[in-house]
């Protein structure tokens, strides 16, 4: 059962607005606002009543809030009663016909059924459900069509009648085999990249189209001034028109949870980001071609390209599956490099500049023998260690050869010594199937291919760890009420209070011991909330807390405290500066972000080095740390040698993920026998809406 509750203590208004906000949530999951079919309803019986729903085709049955107290069902049906009015529209989507609080008393006015009761949305995502209402009142061929449809069987009779009416933008889905498979199917890069040029040729260049070639020239001349040997510049193809692009992969949670991997690319430029936007039409001057924005703006659809999914269902049965696709796509990108694309009638091409994607994806997909999993569990080890970083030699350990990843810095670490072209490759045989298609720079190492990726480093690694050892030991130290219960309560008011005045939206709603990890004074606390954005939150009110004119005084007398908050700033300085920058970051910014970068490292050091002095279990030291070093470091190394460094956070996963989460939800609604095809389909159907939807915002803008 799906609840999205909160507590049938709160006060009305904020129930009815956490109501409309979930049902809106709902339509948007199952179809979008204009297709959702839903129901609004009441119940004491929630099981039977989702039963008796599912049977009539409706997807998913949703719990808008429970009450546990008789003397609250008038409450409950007032609540149904305002949500019917909020979203009624003569039946259309919201097929309500009465205005609800029916059904659930006596003719007396006493309750019909015991406590609780439940108010539920249920949704039918079912297009062929629409048209069946729609084709009553409207002539439409196409929908009459779709009406006829079997609702057993919807999926390809559908996708045929989009696909007839123009409604899929041409795009084929192609086969090969790979594996045991003989017709395995994907999205030919060069295919679906010519279809998309016709009308959104701005959102596969990531600059305007009338800039294309003067901001493409002004990013290889910069670039070469940071990779001087890098193979693409040996060959012979005009630059003006190479167009960079990094490749992403992840897991997503499909049918039945299972896992389904999902490879994608995207431009390495963009539309910014929401605090730097950057416009991609024609309102850019000519004088401002060299402004290149990052891709972190706009939806995941429109600027993230599939080439295929594949379910753990199909890849238990056939290991050499997923190694073949990565073939398969290695060699439709270097078709890419080397044949090109026909747009705007000039030939394009695609280079990858690099893989993009968390660290248990990188080990698979490039054979890695050395990775997080290999650090050792205790003190020591008589065993050899084989390392745990793919960029350097970090966590060797062998006789009186020793290389701690725990050492943080920019200069002093001994591990430094073996990153670059001091590394020993992290793999026994070529890294993968996909790297032997790729162009490298000789001047480093093979393994620099895979990049360090902030958001799964910072906010899924780093900064989960802090937060929490930080609001465990300040809650502590700021309110001491005597129990982790009553400091934690007091946490959370300073906490609403913080979220209010800076109008902010936390997904895990509040904190508590679970979210914190905190079991004990024994273990090392680490957050476990699901959405990884509210770590930056998190990490804002850290600062926020500790710069609170009510705390000065003890913080001013509190070493740990005020190393906390010099770190907190520190960090929060260097997060600033990633995303109001461009993809190059200028001189200026550069030093700004290792000054702050290492102000944090060698802060977290300190912090690691009091709290085990004075016998506090906080702040743990685990590979991520390593690995943000490494981001830091990568900076401080680019800046010596051009002046310039690459955005961290253009290399960052933050909209790819949101892409791999909305792809693999396309997943888990589609037959388990078909879900790679079917998957394609309903992907290219969820592109198309999301490049209209943003053509249609540029025009309007």
């Amino acid at each position: 059962m799906d609840f999205r509750t909160i507590s049938e203590t709160k006060i009305a208004s904020r129930i009815l607005h956490r109501c409309v906000k979930v049902v809106n949530n709902i339509r948007s999951e199952n179809g979008g606002k204009s297709l959702c079919v839903f129901k609004i309803g009441i119940t004491s019986d929630a099981w039977q009543r989702r039963e008796s729903y599912l049977k009539q085709n409706f997807k998913s049955f949703v719990i808008l809030h429970k009450v546990c107290q008789a003397e609250l069902l008038g409450m409950c049906e007032m609540l149904e009663a305002a949500l019917i009015a909020e979203f009624h529209d003569n039946v259309r989507c919201c097929r309500n016909k009465q205005g609800g609080g029916e059904s659930m008393r006596k003719k007396d006015f006493s309750p019909r059924f015991k406590p609780p009761y439940y108010v539920y949305c249920v949704a039918a995502k079912d297009i062929v459900l629409d048209a069946l209402a729609a084709a009553r009142r409207d002539p439409c061929e196409v929908l009459q069509k779709i009406a006829r449809v079997k609702l057993s069987s919807a999926d390809v009779p559908l996708y045929k009648i989009f696909r007839e009416n123009g409604l899929t933008m041409g795009i084929d889905i192609s086969f090969a085999k790979a594996g045991k498979m003989e017709r395995y199917p994907y999205l030919k890069p060069r295919h679906l990249l010519e279809v998309l040029s016709e009308r959104y040729f701005h959102k596969v260049l990531g600059v305007p189209v009338h800039l294309a070639e003067q901001s493409l020239e002004i990013f290889w001349r910069k670039y070469r001034t940071l990779h001087p040997e890098h193979e693409i510049f040996q060959q012979y193809f005009p630059l003006p028109q190479l167009i960079p692009y990094y490749l992403h992969g992840d897991g997503g949670r499909g049918y039945k949870k299972e896992a389904v991997e999902i490879l994608s690319m995207l431009p390495a430029l963009g539309a910014g980001t929401n605090q730097s936007p950057v416009k991609l039409d024609r309102k850019r001057n000519h004088s401002d071609a060299d402004q290149q924005g990052i891709n972190l703006s706009g939806s995941s659809g429109a600027t993230r390209f599939l080439f295929t999914v594949l379910s753990s269902l199909v890849f238990k049965k056939d290991l050499g599956l997923f190694d073949d696709l990565l073939e398969l796509w290695g060699q439709q990108l270097q078709a890419l490099l080397s044949d090109g694309f026909w747009a705007q009638g000039s030939l394009w091409r695609i280079v990858i500049l690099g893989f993009t994607g968390d660290s248990p994806f990188v080990k698979k997909v490039s054979k890695m023998n050395r990775s997080f999993n290999n650090v050792r569990k205790t003190h020591a080890s008589k065993n050899p260690q084989k390392g745990c970083c793919w960029l350097c030699h970090a966590g060797y350990e062998w006789e009186d050869v020793s290389y701690p990843f725990e050492h943080l810095g920019l200069v002093t670490p001994l591990w430094i010594q073996t990153s670059g072209l001091n590394n020993p490759l992290p793999w026994s045989d070529d890294g993968g199937r996909l790297l032997r298609y790729m162009l490298l720079d000789p001047a480093e190492s093979a393994a620099a291919f895979f990049r360090a990726d902030f958001f799964h480093v910072y906010h899924a690694g780093v900064g989960k760890d802090f937060a929490a050892s930080a609001l465990i030991y300040a809650m502590k130290q700021c309110f001491g009420l005597g129990s982790i219960r009553k400091d934690l309560a007091a946490l959370n008011d300073e906490l609403r209070n913080f979220l209010r005045r800076n109008k902010l939206h936390l997904h895990c709603g509040y904190l508590t011991e679970d979210l914190l990890g905190y079991s004990g004074t024994r273990d090392f606390p680490e957050g476990h909330w699901s959405k990884n954005m509210d770590t930056a939150i998190l990490m804002k009110f850290v600062v926020d807390l500790l710069q609170n004119p009510d705390f000065h005084t003890k913080v001013a007398c509190d070493e740990i405290l005020v190393e906390i908050l010099q770190t907190g700033i520190a960090m929060g300085n260097a997060v600033r500066i990633f995303f109001k920058g461009d993809y190059f970051m200028p001189s200026e910014d550069c030093q700004a972000v290792i000054r702050n970068g290492h102000a944090f490292l060698c802060g977290y050091a300190a912090l690691v080095s009091m709290c085990h002095a004075a016998s506090l279990c906080l702040f743990k030291l685990r590979p991520k740390i390593h690995y943000l070093n490494h981001i830091f470091l990568r900076v401080l190394q680019e800046w010596e040698t051009a002046g310039i460094a690459v955005n961290p956070c253009a290399e960052a996963t933050f909209m790819s993920e949101d892409f791999v989460g909305k792809t693999a939800r396309i997943s888990r609604r589609v037959d388990c026998k078909a879900i790679a095809l079917k998957t394609l389909q309903r992907y290219i159907m969820w592109m198309q809406t999301a490049l209209d939807k943003d053509l249609l915002l540029h025009l309007l803008g």
